[in-house]
């Protein structure tokens, strides 16, 4: 796997994994692991999903094969697409609990262009969530970025800036 998103819930927790599939396919993959309070994970069948003939698994297509991470605020999958065309990447939003739009991804659809990133947003290759917000690390930089699920900007700030606990990530972050 190349990324995980988490998500809780009452009796079932679930973790979306995504495969890189590698240049040559038009879409990553992924699939979906769920799990009870203290048992082990099984890939289970996704309300919606389809065979993944590469994976033996079921499953669904991310929007390109360019997404390095993945982020759950419910009841959306969030990925950034990084294909922009070298200014501009994509944020995208999947909402797992409707199984048609889940389907549609095996044609290209299901996925919601959120917007356009900023052009100072490089590819990310980490996401996560906090107080509801989006955290995106690039990839090739020290430059965290928090922005909300309209993809709005609530800040950005550079691992090395100082002004907190420093961490140390010359070549940028592939998970946080």
């Amino acid at each position: 796997p190349s990324a995980m998103a988490f998500r809780t819930g009452a009796s079932t927790n679930t973790s979306f994994v995504l495969t890189d599939c590698g240049s040559s396919c038009t879409y990553d993959y992924i699939t979906e692991v769920k799990h009870a309070s203290g048992s082990e994970g099984d890939i289970k069948s996704i309300s919606g999903g389809f065979t993944i003939s590469a994976l033996s698994a079921v499953g669904f297509n991310a929007p390109t094969n360019e997404v390095k991470s993945m982020a759950y605020i419910h009841p959306n999958l969030y990925v950034v697409d990084n294909t922009g065309d070298g200014s501009v990447n994509y944020l995208y939003k999947l909402d797992v609990t409707d199984s048609t739009k889940v389907g549609q991804t095996s044609s290209g659809g299901g996925w919601v262009k959120v917007t356009n990133l900023s052009v100072s947003v490089g590819d990310i290759g980490g996401m996560t969530v906090k107080g509801g917000n989006l955290v995106l690390a690039e990839e090739s930089a020290t430059t965290i970025h928090i922005v909300n699920e309209a993809g709005v900007s609530q800040g950005a700030f550079a691992m090395l800036d100082g002004t907190g606990p420093t961490m140390y990530a010359p070549g940028g972050l592939d998970a946080i």
